[in-house]
């Protein structure tokens, strides 16, 4: 399984606490988060990591090189910000295989069976699958709708859950089939964003499906969150 890290982020957010660092390099207990990153997924079976990479991309390119613990790394660079849709449609092309890929974003981190996920998404056929995280509601965080056949029916929706109000949420872990997305691409600028131009044409041609994890996830791209990930990540990650 090859893997696209959407790892070009500037971390404005995270500028007061990491400075001169793209975001997925944050330090946490001493390593960068991306190091947690791609360790976790070489444990689940990715064989080949291709890091879209831009803002201070020498920091990471440096770091990992060619390969981690044996598992070859590419790199796909920007010469200029492309959003997360153009860096996701620039990294595509490194793809050595033209079935289904595993995509993640470089500032979260989702504790996801890869082996269940695939096995969704394979009954669905779907174009893509969503890897959802369920919690309560609050600001930071819009949630998607999901019907009782799995299919997102919606983006930035809330739903009740029980007694209380949560949402389910982005994870920032899909499974994407290569050949049945490249279309969306298609009518696109060269520079837009993954998350407001291509889910929503998708949940439109009702072309995604979510499956909703209960492990471990933590998004580093807010001071606080950043804070919280020193005491809890190397707990909490299997």
């Amino acid at each position: 399984m090859e893997a696209i890290v959407l790892s070009g982020g500037l971390g404005t957010r995270l500028r007061s606490v990491v400075s001169d660092l793209p975001k997925p390099m944050a330090p946490i207990s001493g390593k960068p988060f991306l190091e947690y990153q791609l360790n976790y997924w070489i444990t689940q079976g990715v064989d080949r990591f291709i890091l879209a990479v831009s803002y201070k991309s020498e920091c990471i390119t440096q770091y990992f090189g060619n390969s981690f613990r044996g598992v070859p790394i590419d790199y796909s660079f920007e010469d200029q910000p492309l959003g997360t849709g153009g860096a996701i449609r620039e990294a595509m092309q490194y793809l050595s295989k033209q079935d289904i890929f595993l995509l993640l974003n470089g500032d979260t981190f989702f504790d996801v069976p890869l082996s269940e996920l695939k096995d969704f998404h394979k009954s669905y056929n779907a174009t893509l699958t969503f890897s959802c995280y369920e919690m309560e509601k609050n600001e930071r965080y819009t949630g998607i709708l999901i019907d009782t056949n799995n299919k997102v029916t919606a983006l930035n929706a809330e739903v009740i859950v029980g007694n209380q109000q949560s949402i389910k949420i982005n994870g920032g872990v899909y499974l994407v089939d290569c050949e049945a997305i490249k279309p969306y691409f298609v009518d696109q600028d060269k520079k837009h964003s993954f998350e407001q131009k291509i889910l929503p044409s998708l949940v439109a041609d009702h072309n995604a499906v979510a499956l909703t994890h209960h492990g471990y996830f933590i998004d580093i791209g807010i001071p606080s969150d950043f804070e919280r990930a020193q005491t809890e990540i190397l707990k909490r990650i299997k």
